[in-house]
């Protein structure tokens, strides 16, 4: 009932959490019986940027735990949502999805389009977890109700993030080619394979092959640091592409130099403390590229709107990691406690100039220069903070120094690497 409403509010709140959201692969299908499976790193956030990738309406297959009391199930079925019991959940107790089952199965043979995790859980790393075979059932339960001419089709989305956890990050969107049920079942059958195992390994196959997998849970800070390194040079065609590279390249000098690997990490955690000390992003590239007459223009509203919501903003950042401290659930946290907390800010804004006497309009008035002022803040800071930053001179100077030092060092490694297969 309130999808609509829904996908407008995730665009422009997933839009305002980016930095960068990038969308590439294969068109979306619009049409015709789908099930959309999805990697898993961030609870809520992955949801969201799948409904921005689709212009047809979407449900989405979510977990029992999240559906307690009548009212809160009401509420979230009213945005499309289908509680799954998932083992883990009771370990204890007989798991009946047969409702999930029957609702899928109508939904699919009316063609409709539905969204699951078959993962199962969100944990914030970049490694792709056993995929459960529940994505499979349902789509073969659908085929089956209608003797295998339904048409169903699985469409496969990979998602990578910059960082996981980090506000103003970038994400990554890659939509694989859409396939059919029928044709793996037609050469299951053909074969006598096991047809729910070899739809759930193609599911696997398609996820692989548009995600980022680290080998080992322990390198994955690794990964992430010589991505940043690449990134700020403007290296690489994009998130998807570099993260890959690097994750492949730290996986054999893991196992090869691990020496090298111990003393590269420790010169990427001295650049780091040294960006951290002026604040500057490692995220994008330490190069200037907005015009200095539209800093010049932009430079008071963005320190205006970075001011007014400074108390916020911070407020945000640390209710967000008192309440959850897992790194699959910090973004979404933070997007439910944004939506939740700046209305509340622009409200006591508003209540503080009507108390002072500024008058109705003149208050609305100032609450609507925070809120366009906070926007513009959003978007432009990192532009202007960099501008303001290089015309000092030596922060930035240095550490490109030292960034293209830590760029030689990797190029040279990555030779040595190669030339050792």
């Amino acid at each position: 009932m309130f999808y609509r409403l829904s996908k407008h509010l995730a665009r422009f709140a997933v839009g305002q959490f980016f930095m960068k959201i990038t969308v590439a692969g294969a068109p979306a299908q619009e049409a015709g019986p789908l099930l959309i499976v999805c990697n898993h790193q961030n609870s809520i956030v992955d949801p969201l940027l799948v409904i921005r990738c689709f212009e047809r309406e979407l449900w989405f297959i979510a977990k029992s735990t999240y559906f307690n009391g009548r009212v809160i199930s009401a509420f979230l079925r009213s945005f499309n949502m289908i509680p799954v019991k998932r083992r883990q959940d009771f370990p204890d107790g007989e798991v009946d999805n047969s409702r999930m089952f029957q609702f899928t199965t109508h939904a699919l043979g009316t063609g409709r389009a539905i969204l699951i995790f078959p993962e199962g859980l969100s944990l914030g790393l970049r490694k792709l977890q056993t995929i459960k075979t529940g994505a499979a059932r349902i789509s073969l339960q659908a085929e089956s109700e209608h003797a295998f001419s339904l048409g169903l089709r699985v469409q496969a989305v990979g998602i990578t993030y910059t960082d996981v956890q980090r506000f103003r990050s970038s994400a990554y969107v890659v939509l694989g080619q859409p396939f059919d049920v029928v044709d793996i079942y037609q050469k299951a059958a053909a074969g006598n394979e096991d047809v729910v195992s070899a739809l759930t390994s193609r599911i696997e196959s398609e996820l692989r092959a548009l995600t980022v997998d680290v080998a080992e849970a322990e390198l994955n800070q690794l990964v992430e640091r010589i991505a940043k390194i690449y990134a700020s040079a403007g290296r690489a065609a994009d998130d998807f592409q570099r993260l890959s590279a690097v994750a492949k390249r730290v996986t054999e000098l893991a196992g090869k130099k691990p020496e090298t690997r111990d003393t590269i990490s420790r010169k990427l955690a001295a650049y780091e403390e040294a960006a951290s000390l002026w604040n500057i992003d490692l995220d994008r590239p330490l190069t200037q590229q907005m015009n200095p007459f539209a800093v010049r223009l932009l430079t008071p509203a963005v320190v205006f709107g970075y001011l007014a919501h400074y108390l916020p903003y911070r407020a945000i950042n640390w209710l967000g990691r008192m309440i959850i401290d897992h790194p699959a659930s910090i973004a979404s946290m933070k997007i439910l406690l944004g939506i939740a907390l700046y209305p509340l800010w622009y409200l006591f804004i508003l209540a503080a100039a009507l108390w002072f006497g500024l008058g109705a309009k003149l208050s609305l008035l100032m609450v609507a220069a925070v809120i366009l002022s906070g926007l513009l803040a959003n978007k432009y800071y990192d532009g202007v903070h960099l501008y303001l930053i290089a015309a000092k001179g030596s922060p930035l100077q240095m550490l490109r120094s030292v960034r293209d030092e830590l760029l030689y060092e990797l190029d040279k490694l990555n030779l040595e690497l190669d030339q050792e297969r």
